[in-house]
């Protein structure tokens, strides 16, 4: 909620840094605000976990079998981006409709979107299901390698401890 509330241009120069804006949102909107989009929060990572947890070690099984330990950190790389943009594909809808409860200002009047699901109907309907994906290229751009890498650390830390500690 911080974050995006920083983060708008509409909200350019009311804050002085995070904790003037913690105080802020606290003082006009009181504790339950920090909740705010916390529903579609879980949905984005539900939705991103289950994309990419359910389809990394099957795309990496379809992959052709590693002969070095570079090899297999290409492999893992490749399976874990793959399943970054899947994971990424399939959450962007919860990340917009989320970002949109958060950034509402009260003094506007009562918010638009209140849930994910709801939000995402209204701005299918108004908007297009493209305005469901808004800022998806940057995303995946960063996601994508971001779930490469979490392969391999993944990989790499699982090895060592069994190596080590089991």
């Amino acid at each position: 909620l911080v974050k995006i509330r920083l983060q708008a241009k509409e909200n350019a120069g009311k804050y002085l840094g995070t904790m003037d804006c913690v105080r802020k949102i606290y003082a006009e909107e009181g504790i339950r605000a920090f909740a705010n989009g916390l529903e579609a929060t879980v949905w984005r990572h539900a939705l991103w976990n289950g994309g990419y947890f359910g389809s990394i070690f099957a795309i990496r099984g379809m992959l052709p079998k590693a002969q070095t330990k570079k090899g297999e950190l290409a492999v893992n790389f490749a399976a874990g981006a793959i399943g970054g943009i899947i994971g990424t594909s399939l959450n962007t809808p919860s990340d917009v409709v989320k970002t949109r409860i958060q950034n509402h200002n009260p003094a506007n009047g009562p918010p638009k979107y209140t849930t994910f699901l709801a939000g995402a109907r209204t701005i299918a309907r108004e908007e297009g299901l493209r305005a469901l994906y808004k800022g998806y290229v940057p995303k995946v751009l960063r996601l994508g390698p971001g779930g490469g890498i979490l392969l391999v650390v993944y990989e790499y830390v699982t090895t060592y401890m069994r190596n080590h500690w089991m």
